[in-house]
C-alpha cells in the first residue's frame, strides 16, 4: 500500500511525462513556473496587505 502512494505522488510531481520541462504554463516550463508562482503569491499578499493597511489607517 505504501509503495502505491509513493508512486502516485511521483506522478503528480511530473504530470507531463519523464522530462522536467515538457509542460508549458504561460510559455514557461513547469519547473520554472514552480519558482515564479510563490513569488506572484507573495506580491499579491503584499499588495493586499498594503491596501488593507491604508483602509484601516483612514478609519
Amino acid at each position: 500500500m505504501k509503495k502505491n502512494i509513493v508512486s502516485r505522488k511521483r506522478m503528480n510531481i511530473d504530470l507531463g511525462g519523464t522530462a522536467v520541462n515538457d509542460i508549458k504554463i504561460i510559455g514557461v516550463s513547469e519547473v520554472n513556473f514552480s519558482f515564479i508562482l510563490p513569488l506572484l503569491c507573495f506580491l499579491y499578499i503584499s499588495w493586499y496587505g498594503s491596501i488593507v493597511f491604508k483602509i484601516s489607517k483612514n478609519h
